[in-house]
């Protein structure tokens, strides 16, 4: 590890926002050396160059903006997980019967699958027919299982369905896809 503390003033969380932005990571990336282990010699990181507005007053400002936007984040975050939790615990205790809405006392009736829905195996492109990024040309993303598509592709083979994962370790994981997509081998 190698430290940097600041030769002169420097306004709040400033320097730390700068040296994590894509600008300075940009230059670390030339200098890094290595191959099993990558690593940067305390020689070139001294030769790096720091880009700051003279005024520690606008540095400062600077630093609390992006202090706040992480604040933000991070109370989303918790709040994000808050409301993950409240719906595991709905979806146990709803569908367990353990809850209901009022107004509902209708005996709920269990169905096999294959009674209510059809269930169809995906089918598998090739990788010269997927594409990394979604373009006009090739817009339709490809599932083959997983939350995630693995690629995207010209055409559709699927509209508004739910999916569920065929194998690999998203085994068994259910997406649901409301728009066109390409259901892969992976794929009911």
């Amino acid at each position: 590890t190698i430290v940097a503390r600041p030769k002169m003033s420097m306004g709040k969380y400033y320097l730390g926002y700068y040296m994590n932005a894509s600008v300075y990571h940009n230059q670390l990336l030339r200098l890094i050396q290595g191959i099993k282990v990558l690593s940067i010699s305390k020689g070139n990181l001294r030769n790096t160059n720091l880009n700051y507005p003279k005024s520690s007053t606008e540095q400062a400002k600077i630093g609390i903006f992006f202090k706040l936007l992480d604040d933000t984040i991070a109370l989303h975050q918790r709040q994000l997980e808050n409301l993950k939790s409240l719906k595991k615990a709905y979806l146990q205790q709803i569908f367990s019967q353990k809850v209901r809405f009022s107004g509902f006392d209708y005996e709920w009736k269990e169905y096999n699958l294959s009674d209510v829905v059809e269930i169809i195996k995906g089918v598998q492109r090739g990788k010269k027919s997927i594409e990394e990024t979604q373009s006009n040309l090739n817009p339709y993303p490809v599932f083959n299982g997983g939350r995630f598509p693995s690629g995207f592709t010209n055409i559709f083979n699927r509209s508004n369905k739910v999916m569920i994962s065929e194998g690999g370790n998203s085994a068994g994981h259910v997406n649901y896809y409301e728009n066109d997509f390409w259901s892969g081998g992976h794929n009911y």
